[in-house]
């Protein structure tokens, strides 16, 4: 596969003699109307951290989008033995995937909810390519949010408001999250170009 991530990328793992291509069209966040993908029930936010050889994916909606001084933030939050969180830990970066609001979409998203990366390989089982680079991201998203962190933070008991000492209880009986905040480096519409056939 050769990638580059400005001019999108031909990836030729398909049938011989056919080559496909996808655009990255770099946007700006306000163009995604991202509050629409946010949803207590469903996890729609696909994060990926890694590389070539060692990456996972996972589904998330425990997630935010702000401001910081003059940036705009992802804030993340994951469990202590989260699979993902020891790629993120270990890199600094990761991506965030939308992929296109559809029942095919769902059942993937199903799918990885369900899965874990210590025990499969989530792209095999769902059908989803990487796209190898320093900040992997998925062939079959819709937008693509590549993400740097800039602080981590273990949530902690002691500094729960009073209000909220029995939230914290109930909700983290199993440990405490940590919360990543990261600048969103770049932001990505995944376009599709036509496939061809190699002359």
């Amino acid at each position: 596969m050769l990638y580059n991530e400005i001019d999108g990328y031909f990836n030729f793992n398909l049938k011989k003699g056919e080559k496909t291509m996808k655009e990255f069209k770099q946007i700006e966040l306000k163009d995604i109307n991202i509050l629409s993908y946010l949803s207590p029930e469903e996890e729609n936010f696909v994060i990926v951290s890694g590389d070539n050889k060692h990456h996972n994916a996972m589904v998330t909606n425990q997630i935010s989008f702000g401001r910081m001084r003059d940036k705009d933030i992802a804030t993340i939050y994951l469990g202590k033995d989260f699979y993902t969180r020891g790629y993120i830990e270990k890199k600094g970066r990761f991506s965030i995937n939308l992929l296109p609001k559809s029942d095919a979409s769902r059942e993937i998203l199903d799918k990885l909810a369900h899965l874990s990366g210590k025990d499969s390989d989530k792209f095999q089982e769902t059908g989803l390519t990487l796209i190898p680079d320093k900040t992997p991201k998925i062939e079959e998203a819709e937008y693509v949010l590549t993400c740097r962190v800039i602080y981590r933070s273990h949530l902690e008991k002691d500094s729960f408001f009073k209000k909220y000492k029995k939230y914290a209880k109930e909700e983290y009986e199993n440990g405490f999250d940590y919360a990543y905040v990261a600048e969103i480096k770049k932001v990505y519409k995944v376009i599709d170009a036509e496939s061809s056939k190699a002359e």
